[in-house]
């Protein structure tokens, strides 16, 4: 480029015969109508897959009543217990009745356990004790590296007869095809019949841990948007 020659911005865009159409080079998708509406037809249809999930991250707990006390209730009125409601957040007070306790695998698949010797915090991260909980056909989900269940086990040299009274998630496996291999596992250790309904409470589930579920309809909402405006602005330069 040369300040003395008037032909200077000729000369940059040499060969170029359509301004407009190098300008349009940019944004492929915002430019087809079919593109458009698959990334907003695909962005709602998983934005609300995915809301079940995130609506749990506003949930209120409800009151599940103490579990042990449930045949008392039904024996003096049916239906007279508080309501078990699959997966809601509700608060439980459940007691431990058997001697011995399911433990899962560590997230790498590690077995937490040493031959007898007492585990560290850091051996029981990400393990989860299920225990049978006295009562009605529940079953609790306990995270193995909490503090106070470490030092009960410690203490009692196993987890029967320990108590909880907080919040959790309430499941009905039987409304949970995931959960089928676990129902089945869990049937089978506490002879529960398939007739019978079988619930999951997990303390390890709580509201504050769906945030990213919450991030990803956030995310597919704003997706959705964009696409609606790209269609809008399409229509109206057309009209």
């Amino acid at each position: 480029m040369s300040d003395n020659d008037p032909n200077w911005l000729d000369s940059e865009f040499e060969g170029i015969d359509d301004i407009e159409a190098f300008r349009n080079q940019r944004g492929f998708t915002m430019r087809h109508p079919a593109l458009l509406l698959a990334v907003l037809a695909g962005s709602i249809f998983l934005g609300y897959k995915t809301w079940p999930k995130a609506a749990y991250f506003f949930a209120q707990p409800t009151d599940c009543g103490v579990l042990i006390d449930r045949p008392i209730f039904e024996a003096k009125e049916k239906g007279s217990a508080p309501p078990l409601i699959h997966n809601t957040f509700c608060k439980l007070k459940g007691i431990n009745e058997q001697l011995s306790a399911l433990a899962t695998a560590k997230k790498d698949g590690e077995q937490p356990f040493k031959g007898g010797n007492l585990e560290t915090k850091a051996d029981l991260s990400g393990v989860k004790y299920y225990v049978k909980l006295a009562g009605a056909n529940v079953v609790g989900v306990l995270p193995a590296d909490r503090e106070d269940i470490m030092r009960f086990r410690e203490r009692k040299g196993g987890l029967t007869g320990f108590e909880f009274d907080e919040p959790g998630r309430l499941i009905d496996v039987s409304q949970m095809p995931s959960l089928a291999k676990t129902a089945r596992v869990l049937r089978i250790r506490w002879a529960i019949p398939d007739r019978e309904p079988l619930y999951i409470f997990d303390l390890t589930d709580s509201p504050k841990d769906r945030w990213t579920d919450l991030l990803i309809v956030g995310l597919m909402a704003f997706t959705a948007l964009l696409a609606g405006f790209g269609l809008l602005r399409m229509a109206r330069n057309r009209a």
